[in-house]
């Protein structure tokens, strides 16, 4: 009986209903909760960064363009040349002249480096000196079988500008190529070397023309945009400086030869500026940061660098970081714009400053930090440049007052003449431009920018902004 109890005891107890257990939610349902509300969070302060960036993006380019600046590189098409002006013909029948005249003669041009036509900016120290006799008969072929190539240039010369034909509307501005350059290097070369030959045999006429050339080959582009145009422009003066060296070593010029020459070199100082160049290079930039902007966001868009997958992602998911690559360019470009023309220890200050902070941009800034050109190294070269032109100017003066006197000046304000009625100062330190007799003639140099004055032997603005007269032996008169 006990165990037939037992046995009908036991379903009653399975037959009893457990409570129903209430659904809370877990760590996982917390977490995707989490991550959902980041993710919403996320969005919405990317879409307002990049909203807020957008606008300032948006209100530089007003900025410039209430100036009337050129924004994009299709804003830098320029008006057609009028016929009088326009030497491109010629200039072009000039390049073909000279590729057809001296492609025998071709190793010739590689006795002009190290003749100090690069740019560094030291003195001649006897122009002539520096050629061979076999130098010289070799220039005199070359020049004789660039004579058609030279009337022609003379015609473009005449005309006063060139102009490339361009395609504005690309939206890859780098990868254009600028046919001008080369040429404008090679009939340089030609006219240098007439220059030397009027030089060694006396025709003082001849090598201040030819120094005349050099300057207006150098300005046939001074409109161009393109910083490397202004560049090769730049190189091509140095040529003129270096030619009118050697002719105020070598030549007793006369009163109106001197005249001449000094009002070519003052046309030329004036000349030589970079804010339009700069200008035009902030267009050709912007392009090519919007065009790159695109490739990240759509690689079958094509670029101009390439990235790594992360930058690439961050990008693509990150428009703002476009946007603030763009901006950092306006305003690098504005500060270097405002100051690439100025002179002085403020102004070469400011540039390697603006050079300094580009270079330590975090890397979120790359396309501006891979699209920056080396403003400094620019904004130097002309001063330098510049400082030479006023060097050859002051010059002129002392070597006229030697003729006159017997004996140099004891400062260089006893120099100065109605053309140039106070010496000017020097480009890198807004100091005076200092004066020193040497063995066989002067030095003229300016200040650095460090302000220490090393006698012309000191910092390489000051060193490379020198012009230095050696007068042959038998001394600074009469035909040298």
């Amino acid at each position: 009986m006990k165990v037939e109890a037992k046995s009908e005891s036991q379903p009653q107890e399975t037959s009893r209903e457990l409570p129903r257990q209430k659904w809370k939610p877990g760590c996982l349902s917390y977490l995707v909760t989490t991550v959902a509300l980041l993710l919403i969070a996320g969005w919405a302060t990317n879409l307002l960064w990049t909203q807020s960036a957008r606008r300032e993006f948006e209100a530089k380019i007003a900025e410039i363009k209430d100036r009337g600046e050129p924004v994009w590189f299709a804003d830098l098409k320029p008006d057609l040349l009028p016929a009088a002006v326009d030497g491109t013909q010629e200039f072009i029948k000039a390049s073909r002249l000279y590729d057809a005249g001296v492609a025998q003669h071709a190793s010739v041009f590689f006795s002009f480096e190290g003749t100090h036509i690069d740019g560094t900016g030291r003195g001649s120290a006897g122009l002539t000196s520096q050629f061979s006799a076999v130098d010289l008969q070799n220039f005199r072929e070359v020049v004789a079988a660039s004579e058609p190539a030279l009337d022609a240039l003379r015609q473009a010369l005449d005309k006063g500008a060139i102009r490339a034909e361009v395609d504005y509307n690309s939206s890859m501005p780098i990868a254009i190529i600028l046919e001008f350059q080369e040429p404008q290097r090679d009939l340089s070369r030609v006219v240098f070397a007439r220059g030397v030959l009027a030089v060694a045999e006396g025709d003082a006429d001849l090598a201040i023309s030819s120094a005349r050339d050099l300057f207006r080959l150098a300005d046939l582009t001074k409109e161009d945009g393109f910083l490397i145009s202004q560049l090769v422009r730049l190189a091509v003066a140095e040529q003129g400086v270096q030619l009118a060296d050697g002719i105020l070593e070598h030549f007793h010029l006369t009163d109106d030869q001197r005249s001449h020459l000094d009002g070519i070199l003052a046309e030329a100082e004036k000349n030589f500026r970079l804010r339009d160049s700069f200008i035009a290079e902030r267009a050709v930039i912007m392009t090519m940061l919007t065009q790159d902007a695109e490739a990240l966001s759509d690689p079958s868009v094509g670029g101009t660098m390439e990235v790594s997958p992360v930058v690439g992602w961050l990008h693509q998911t990150m428009p703002a970081l476009q946007y603030q690559n763009m901006i950092q360019s306006l305003v690098t470009f504005d500060r270097a714009i405002g100051v690439v023309d100025e002179t002085g220890p403020a102004a070469v200050r400011e540039m390697q400053l603006i050079d300094d902070e580009v270079g330590a941009l975090p890397d979120m800034y790359f396309l501006t930090k891979a699209m920056f050109p080396a403003l400094p190294a620019c904004h130097r070269a002309v001063l330098r440049h510049r400082q030479r032109l006023r060097g050859l100017r002051l010059a002129l003066r002392v070597d006229r007052y030697y003729r006159n006197n017997g004996q140099f000046p004891a400062a260089l304000r006893d120099v100065v003449d109605e053309a140039m009625p106070e010496v000017p100062l020097g480009t890198f330190s807004n100091k005076p431009v200092e004066f020193q007799t040497t063995q066989n003639g002067f030095i003229i140099y300016c200040v650095g920018a460090d302000g220490n004055d090393g006698g012309g032997t000191g910092d390489q603005d000051e060193t490379d902004g020198m012009i230095e007269i050696t007068y042959p032996p038998n001394g600074p008169a009469g035909q040298r």
